[in-house]
């Protein structure tokens, strides 16, 4: 949630404009919380869950290249990335034997 909170308070210029632009009436960041899909579906309002999808994405960016500086301390060449998503007992292409 205090990722979520820091990206909104990148994104928005206040609370107000958050407001605003969510239909809500927060008094402070710390109120601030994501929809569910299906909450979004029922509300008509995407906003919340869209943004927190989008937060979502930066965390998951940042994992890479934290992972990447991490790597490259050790071996200047290697490369870090999302190799596609793939089923849990697979998260790198590995066997399909006894999960």
């Amino acid at each position: 949630m205090a990722a979520f909170r820091d990206y909104l308070r990148a994104v928005y210029p206040d609370l107000s404009a958050l407001n605003r632009l969510w239909g809500t009436k927060y008094t402070g960041w710390a109120e601030v919380k994501p929809s569910t899909y299906a909450e979004a579906k029922t509300t008509g309002n995407y906003a919340p869950w869209l943004e927190h999808r989008l937060s979502a994405g930066r965390v998951w960016a940042r994992l890479y290249g934290r992972t990447g500086q991490a790597l490259s301390a050790g071996d200047p060449g290697a490369r870090a990335g999302f190799d596609g998503p793939q089923a849990l007992p697979l998260p790198n292409g590995g066997s399909t034997g006894g999960c």
